[in-house]
């Protein structure tokens, strides 16, 4: 099971803690809905971060205290006093807490988004939006004093999986096209040409590329692009490769191609990533693996 800081006993003299910091993969039948799940919990000094772009929508519950977020390097930030979304963007977001921090975080894919928040990926994109207006005041009220009153990072992981679980079955069915169209670029890492995938689907681009951004809220070439920019982040974090070698296993055509993608997606450089990879306590739930 995974251990952790009782943080909750613990009061703002009693001075800083060492974040405590435990991961779970989605189960199975819930994997094309949603990415890692991270849990956060720590105390500290204020701290002000750069939010790198997700392919998708990024979900924050948060359990204690608040958050300010900016949807962009230039926004004025935004208190925010409950859990909420982030929407698609292609402009890295920055977030502010005052020291103390308890959170859940989950990326919804854009099948996710839709099923999970009941709106399509457009209604969201480039916005931050309170969980309590997606799914009701109530309904998000209760999750949060949930998964709040749960005393593991594991059994926490769990409830939020049942919820999700549940919408995910209660929602209404996708459009086929932009579904298939959005796996095949997950599947390839983001490097399959989006006209083969018109092709395939036997439409035109300008057809798809419609469907296409308003179920996810940006185009297929666009989604690639950050679906590119999640594998690089993944491999600058989690593993020993140069930069000329994960450059060429993500689909940059050359290590400065890698470098400019990732200052324009994170505000950050590769060198930059790698050093600010979290350090986690694994959830049991993983069973120590790991995906790109």
């Amino acid at each position: 099971m995974t251990t952790g800081l009782d943080i909750r006993r613990r009061t703002p003299d009693d001075g800083p803690v060492a974040p405590d910091v435990a991961t779970a993969l989605p189960r199975p039948e819930l994997a094309g809905h949603l990415g890692r799940l991270w849990g956060v919990r720590s105390i500290g000094a204020p701290e002000q971060h750069t939010e790198p772009c997700v392919p998708g929508t990024a979900l924050i519950l948060v359990l204690e205290h608040d958050w300010a977020i900016g949807t962009g390097p230039d926004a004025p930030l935004k208190r925010m006093g409950a859990s909420f979304a982030g929407g698609i963007s292609l402009t890295p977001a920055v977030s502010r807490h005052e020291g103390r921090v308890h959170v859940l975080q989950v990326d919804l894919t854009p099948l996710g988004t839709a099923a999970v928040l009941g709106v399509p990926g457009a209604a969201l994109a480039g916005a931050v939006v309170g969980l309590g207006d997606l799914v009701g005041e109530r309904d998000g009220a209760l999750l949060v004093e949930r998964l709040a009153c749960a005393t593991t990072w594991d059994a926490r992981f769990a409830l939020l999986q049942d919820w999700i679980g549940r919408r995910v079955r209660d929602a209404p069915v996708p459009r086929p096209d932009v579904a298939w169209a959005a796996a095949r670029i997950d599947a390839t890492g983001g490097q399959v040409p989006v006209e083969r995938l018109q092709r395939e689907l036997g439409c035109s681009r300008r057809h798809l590329s419609s469907r296409f951004r308003e179920a996810v809220g940006v185009g297929p070439k666009a989604y690639a692009r950050l679906v590119r920019f999640g594998r690089a982040k993944h491999l600058l974090q989690q593993s020993a490769m140069d930069l000329a070698t994960v450059a060429a296993s993500c689909g940059y055509s050359d290590q400065a191609h890698l470098t400019r993608e990732v200052r324009a997606l994170s505000g950050l450089t590769p060198a930059g990533m790698r050093a600010d990879a979290p350090s986690t306590v694994t959830s049991v739930q993983d069973g120590g693996r790991d995906r790109p």
